[in-house]
C-alpha cells in the first residue's frame, strides 16, 4: 500500500472535504484560463500526473507545489486567511512576550 493511500484514509473528513474543494477550484480556473493539464504542468516545471492528483485533492500533493498551482491559475488570495491568522496569532504572541518581561523586570 502506498504512503498516499494510508495517508487519504486517516485524514480528517474536513481536511479530505478542503482539498477536494480546492483540487476543484484549481481545475475549474486552469479550464477557465484555456490552459491545458500539460502546459500548465510544464510552465510550472511539475508532472502532469502531479497537476492530475492536485485537481483531485489528493493528500498527498505538497504544500508548496499545490499552493504555487492556486497560484499560477490566480487563486492565490485562498491562502490569505490562514496568512492573516498566522499573523494575528504572531502579534498576540509577541504581546504576550512583552506583557511577561515588563513584569518580570524588577
Amino acid at each position: 500500500m502506498s504512503q498516499t493511500l494510508r495517508l487519504s484514509k486517516t485524514l480528517p473528513a474536513p481536511v479530505a472535504d478542503e482539498l477536494a474543494r480546492l483540487g476543484a477550484a484549481l481545475r475549474r480556473a486552469r479550464i477557465a484560463r484555456n490552459e491545458s493539464q500539460r502546459a500548465l504542468a510544464q510552465r510550472l516545471g511539475i508532472g502532469e500526473r502531479t497537476l492530475r492528483v492536485a485537481e483531485k485533492g489528493d493528500p498527498g500533493v505538497s504544500a508548496g507545489v499545490l499552493l504555487t498551482l492556486l497560484w499560477a491559475v490566480g487563486l492565490g488570495p485562498l491562502s490569505a486567511p490562514v496568512s492573516e491568522q498566522a499573523a494575528r496569532a504572531a502579534a498576540s504572541n509577541a504581546k504576550t512576550r512583552a506583557r511577561r518581561k515588563a513584569q518580570d523586570d524588577f
